[in-house]
């Protein structure tokens, strides 16, 4: 082997190796494609709404405009309207071999054998292909966090201004992918990794934050300008599902009288008589969505949902329904364990979004602690909700998510007629997703590689250890991607808890730092002093 490698090793670095590795990769990914049939993923609807709403002057969506960023509509509304969803498929091939591309590039900084041993592995790493044979946020920001470290090894190879303006831009533009990927503004800390003079590193981290903070805060500015609210997403805003006791407060009795009036007089709920306290009793993300529209309604899209904060604020301690301290959002103890399931637990394909034969209707109702209430599946989107897109649905069933006579809900007759339009074309956009048929043998396959594939925490160990130890030529640049992959998941891990797909894109991370700094080059630091 050492023999094959030596009369090899020179070619890893050519324009050829890396033309044979996008192909290789491109074929592997149809290869794939045979067990993971291209299907929708999550809020793809809503992506799609995005894009046609673009450049509406008064969407119909507000709040989808609101609450996504447009990179990722972008990527994935662009091939649909060239060439449906064969065309976005061949394009998320394309950034499916790119992204393994650019991890191996950003490897060669290291060593040749790094290159080869980071392409290899995150070819069979199944938490690498998965995104892309889906229609989601999850492969654009896997695509764009690759080309992220790249960009980061390279300048801090070779810095300078410009590139570390370019490193912004590109930190942005994943921010306008995944909102939580703001949070990789800490980037200006990466000139410390860098041997230079103060002054030189001080610049690069201005420069690096100024390039950030100017594109997102020019999207801000955008949606203040269009829907007059200055946010890079109201999700931020929007919180979790909030937990509200009537007549608790001044705040909870508005509330409570507002969905007496417009919420429980419908007949799906004065049918069953639900109560106000049984309405408010472990909300489902269907009622969530309707009550952020309620407080909209109320008191406008500038209130930042407050109608709702402080509703729940006014909410006494509970002991109907107690929360182990481990499993509150935003407690020491979630996070810890939201942490853990990130790095242990194995990535697999669960095609959730592959299309039945028939769809099963579903039942009119639910039992919720022993009451029974609407079943959100069996209910049209909500009136007070309409403007959140496909958000509030609670089917796989497009036609359970589109309004038949959206005049209903817009008294103007150019948005209800816009509405169809927009939903129209989604609805059609949709149809082939997820209606390939699977080849069970390859899907066990890849289902049983996913659970043999080392778990990341063993990568992080090898490179915890290695780092140290070895002390290779740009060790700097590693322990900085690690540590903005890892303010990356426990953002999430604070915000939202344990999501399997937010950690796909800043994963490979671990497994590009454990093999560089174990078969990287060693040398000193590096500097900032035209080293390279």
């Amino acid at each position: 082997m050492r023999a094959v490698w030596q009369r090899m090793e020179h070619l890893v670095a050519t324009k050829r190796a890396a033309a044979v590795l996008v192909l290789f990769a491109f074929a592997l990914y149809w290869i794939e494609a045979l067990g993971w049939p291209f299907e929708r993923g999550r809020d793809a609807w809503d992506y799609m709404t995005y894009y046609l709403s673009l450049f509406d002057t008064h969407t119909p969506f507000t709040e989808v405009m609101l609450f996504r960023t447009p990179v990722t509509p972008i990527a994935l509304g662009l091939p649909l309207s060239i060439g449906g969803a064969t065309a976005l498929e061949v394009t998320m091939a394309v950034f499916f071999a790119i992204s393994v591309l650019a991890w191996s590039l950003a490897a060669l900084a290291y060593s040749r054998l790094a290159a080869v041993l980071v392409a290899g592995t995150l070819l069979v790493f199944p938490a690498f292909s998965i995104p892309f044979h889906e229609a989601s946020s999850d492969a654009v920001a896997m695509f764009g966090f690759s080309l992220f470290a790249l960009g980061l090894v390279r300048t801090a190879f070779r810095p300078s201004a410009a590139r570390f303006v370019g490193l912004g831009a590109g930190a942005a533009a994943i921010a306008l992918t995944r909102p939580a990927y703001v949070i990789l503004a800490a980037g200006f800390l990466i000139p410390l990794c860098i041997r230079a003079s103060w002054r030189s590193r001080f610049l690069w981290g201005v420069a690096y934050l100024c390039s950030v903070v100017a594109l997102v805060g020019s999207w801000t500015l955008v949606n203040e300008l269009r829907y007059g609210d200055l946010t890079l997403s109201r999700l931020s805003v929007a919180g979790q599902l909030p937990r509200v006791v009537p007549s608790a407060g001044p705040a909870s009795v508005r509330l409570t009288a507002i969905v007496q009036r417009d919420v429980l007089s419908l007949p799906p709920y004065r049918r069953l008589h639900v109560t106000p306290a049984v309405y408010f009793d472990d909300p489902s993300e269907y009622e969530w969505i309707r009550l952020l529209g309620i407080a909209d309604q109320a008191d406008g899209i500038g209130s930042g949902f407050r109608l709702l904060k402080v509703a729940e604020a006014e909410a006494p301690p509970s002991k109907a329904h107690p929360v182990p301290t481990t499993e509150r959002k935003g407690t020491y103890g979630h996070i810890a364990t939201s942490m853990w399931h990130y790095v242990s637990l194995p990535a697999y394909r669960d095609q959730t979004h592959l299309k039945p034969a028939a769809w099963p209707v579903p039942a009119p109702t639910v039992s919720v602690s022993g009451h029974p209430r609407p079943n959100p599946e069996a209910l049209l989107p909500s009136r007070e909700a309409i403007t959140f897109g496909f958000l509030p649905c609670a089917s796989n069933e497009i036609a359970r998510c589109i309004l038949s006579d959206p005049s209903a809900a817009y008294s103007d007759p150019a948005q209800a007629r816009r509405y169809r339009e927009v939903t129209s074309t989604v609805r059609r956009w949709d149809a082939p997703l997820g209606t390939g048929q699977s080849n069970r043998w390859l899907a066990i396959q890849l289902y049983r590689v996913s659970h043999y594939f080392p778990p990341p925490w063993l990568w992080l160990v090898v490179a915890a250890v290695m780092l140290p130890l070895r002390r290779v030529r740009g060790s700097g640049a590693l322990a900085a991607l690690l540590g903005l992959g890892g303010l990356v998941l426990l953002l999430h891990a604070w915000v939202v808890g344990f999501v399997g797909p937010y950690a796909y894109p800043v994963l490979p991370a671990a497994i590009f730092a454990a093999i560089c700094a174990a078969v990287g080059v060693r040398g000193e630091r590096v500097t900032g002093e035209g080293g390279g």
